[in-house]
């Protein structure tokens, strides 16, 4: 009995559509992964904005308490004249420090 030969027929290889299909593939995940990189930036600033706009919203509402309580309050306005001009009561003393 004789044997037979078998031959494998390997495909042809088109190097240009293995080349087109690694590049565009490169291209695609270099743009992917810098809008990521990018998003993930943008995200950490929008977080950083919002806690130090928080602390705005804080500062503005203290300081609206603070104005509506110079507007209207004797005692609060008194303490501040007292405080900034070195104003006394009668019978009052005030020691002033002088730091040199």
């Amino acid at each position: 009995m004789k044997r037979k030969k078998y031959e494998v027929v390997l495909p042809e290889v088109d190097f240009l559509k293995i080349t087109i299909f690694v590049v565009i593939g490169f291209f695609i995940y270099f743009f992917i992964s810098n809008c990521i990189v990018k998003y993930l930036i943008l995200k950490n600033k929008c977080d950083i904005l919002k806690t130090k706009l928080e602390k705005l919203k804080q500062q503005n509402n203290k300081l609206s308490e603070e104005v509506y309580l110079l507007e209207n309050d004797i005692n609060t306005i008194e303490y501040y004249i007292r405080k900034e001009l070195n104003y006394k009561k009668q019978g009052e003393k005030v020691i002033i420090f002088n730091n040199k």
